[in-house]
């Protein structure tokens, strides 16, 4: 999937660089990115809670972190007390998929 994506960047001059890395040990320096964006990532994670202060841990003061979880997965994490909170996060935005069919 990695090799893919190289040769998507490649063959279509794309400014990026792509990492292999364990996403609990990320290869960078903390406070780097202005965003994070983890899409289906927790519920794979043996540690949610050690992979979310990770995620954390590489954002600018000010940055923008965005979860997205799959609505029929449990995760085993308290995101709003055991991480965000306790990582020093004030603001929060939890925003739920609801089932949109129409009243009748």
């Amino acid at each position: 999937m990695l090799r893919k994506a190289k040769d998507k960047v490649f063959r279509e001059n794309i400014p990026a660089e792509l990492i292999r890395a364990d996403v609990d040990f990320l290869p960078f320096r903390a406070k780097v990115f202005d965003a994070v964006f983890a899409f289906t990532l927790l519920q794979n994670m043996p540690e949610p809670a050690v992979t979310c202060r990770e995620l954390i841990r590489v954002i600018k003061d000010y940055g923008v972190l965005v979860i997205s979880i799959p609505r029929n997965v449990n995760v085993n994490v308290d995101l709003q007390g055991e991480v965000l909170e306790d990582s020093g996060i004030k603001d929060t935005i939890f925003l739920l998929k609801l089932n949109n069919k129409p009243n009748t």
